[in-house]
């Protein structure tokens, strides 16, 4: 009989440059160059997070478009260590943002260190389901941020998405195959078939 698994999974791209709305952005001086991702990554951990993720994403920035106009440009990934694990055996669909994304960018000629993260409004349109935890993780978030950048400005980006629609979409996958074996598979054939298309995969969270 053929087994029917569903994995929820969270693809994320690096597009924080051209989003636009419902983006918490942080803006801090960094002429001297003293405030580093890995810092900002420590700062996590001492409140409450685990790191999925910290990538140093200009090696393969390079690669791909042969330059870069960044002097740092980071894709982390975070997770609270009893929230973002309460949210989801409560909601599975909340997946797709645990780990949730950060990017940390500067530009080489700007002196400005640039960090940004979803609000909790707009984690709940994409997930579609509402919950005091995705508010909850939020303020956990933006307090860890707020300690490690005491002297960053802080606002909302402009222009709030507006779509009714479903925003996630689920595929089903039928196989003979044990779960470990069908997992292991699908990871292979995501990861073949991103890379095709010019995609880099910087890194996976098995969650269980």
């Amino acid at each position: 009989m053929k087994k029917i698994y569903v994995f929820i999974m969270s693809v994320l791209m690096v597009t924080v440059l051209s989003a636009s709305g419902d983006l918490h952005l942080f803006e801090v001086e960094n002429k001297d160059g003293a405030i580093t991702p890995q810092k900002i990554e420590q700062g996590f951990v001492q409140n409450g997070f685990g790191i999925a993720v910290n990538s140093d994403m200009l090696k393969p920035f390079t690669i791909q478009f042969k330059e870069t106009k960044f002097k740092i440009f980071t894709l982390m990934t975070i997770y609270h260590e009893k929230i973002s694990f309460d949210l989801v055996k409560k909601y599975p669909d909340a997946g797709i943002f645990t780990p949730l994304g950060v990017g940390i960018y500067q530009d080489k000629k700007e002196n400005t260190l640039h960090v940004s993260v979803l609000t909790s409004d707009s984690l709940k349109k994409i997930m579609g389901f509402d919950d005091e935890l995705i508010k909850k993780l939020e303020g956990e978030v933006l307090s860890a941020l707020k300690k490690i950048l005491p002297n960053a400005k802080h606002k909302l980006s402009p222009n709030a998405l507006q779509e009714e629609r479903e925003l996630i979409t689920k595929y089903e996958l039928e196989t003979d195959d044990d779960v470990a074996t069908a997992k292991e598979n699908l990871f292979l054939t995501l990861d073949n078939g991103l890379s095709l298309y010019g995609f880099v995969v910087a890194g996976k969270l098995d969650l269980n």
